[in-house]
């Protein structure tokens, strides 16, 4: 997905290697920062970021997020070119000689192994239709924006991600000039971080505004936002919605064989 194109993948002890038409990288573990495993709404693709330092380059571009997505009913089997008693010896038995199962979890799995990174998942928020994000947009680049424990995680383009421990506050902005607040069906999202720059998150769905303040509200994560108190702000916004059907349905928690961490 990012950077864009097709590539085969070969992962050695200590390094990964992408091949494509175009370009080709070579990417030692220890450039790897951050892993993200992140489902998509409805769970049926699932989204793999790897997060590298420096960023790897087409061009001018530099891409700091490799994106990766897979159906999520997608299965595979691969066959590792070890030895049992390497297995054994090098990875205390967190591998196997041959391991099936969904792509994604086959993937992620042997990636955390070899790279010894943090796996950061979804844990906690919900939004008003019961995913991990919400639903909005970078300049005119639609997307979604994941709410993890500690951080945001946009994708697709331009991907980022934004600790909470780096955020001054963030301004949820309903006001538009000569609108109501209550006839708005949606709003912008602003974080402002500790350095002086700023990120704007555009048309959120008003469904979501309530979900927000409170888990950023659990998170302690400053918030402003309007004109109003921020409860008769979200009294407001979610006023509405009393006579609209939203679709809603509780996922089970996600667990795609990684570890829980943000």
């Amino acid at each position: 997905v990012l950077a864009r194109g097709k590539y085969d993948m070969d992962m050695a002890e200590d390094f990964l290697t992408l091949r494509g038409q175009s370009y080709s990288y070579k990417i030692p573990y220890t450039q790897i920062s951050r892993l993200f495993l992140l489902p998509r709404p409805g769970q049926t693709a699932i989204s793999f970021v790897i997060s590298v330092d420096p960023p790897i380059r087409q061009g001018k571009t530099g891409y700091q997020h490799l994106i990766t997505q897979f159906p999520a009913e997608h299965e595979t089997t691969v066959t590792l070119n070890l030895t049992e008693a390497e297995i054994a010896e090098k990875y205390s038995g967190k591998l196997e000689k041959e391991m099936s199962g969904a792509t994604y979890e086959v993937l992620t799995r042997v990636f955390k192994v070899l790279s010894k990174k943090r796996m950061s998942i979804p844990k906690g928020f919900r939004s008003a239709r019961q995913d991990s994000c919400v639903r909005c947009a970078v300049g005119n680049q639609e997307g979604l924006l994941y709410v993890l424990e500690k951080s945001f995680m946009f994708v697709n383009k331009p991907a980022m991600h934004l600790r909470f421990e780096d955020i001054e506050h963030v301004d949820l902005d309903r006001t538009s000039e000569g609108v109501n607040s209550r006839a708005l069906k949606s709003w912008d999202l602003i974080v402002a971080l500790k350095n002086g720059t700023q990120h704007t998150f555009s048309n959120v769905e008003k469904s979501d505004y309530e979900p927000l303040v409170r888990f950023l509200d659990g998170q302690k994560v400053k918030v402003i936002g309007g004109q109003d108190s921020q409860e008769q702000s979200v009294a407001e916004m979610m006023d509405d919605d009393d006579d609209e059907d939203e679709e809603s349905s509780e996922d089970e928690d996600f667990d795609g064989g990684a570890q829980q961490s943000s």
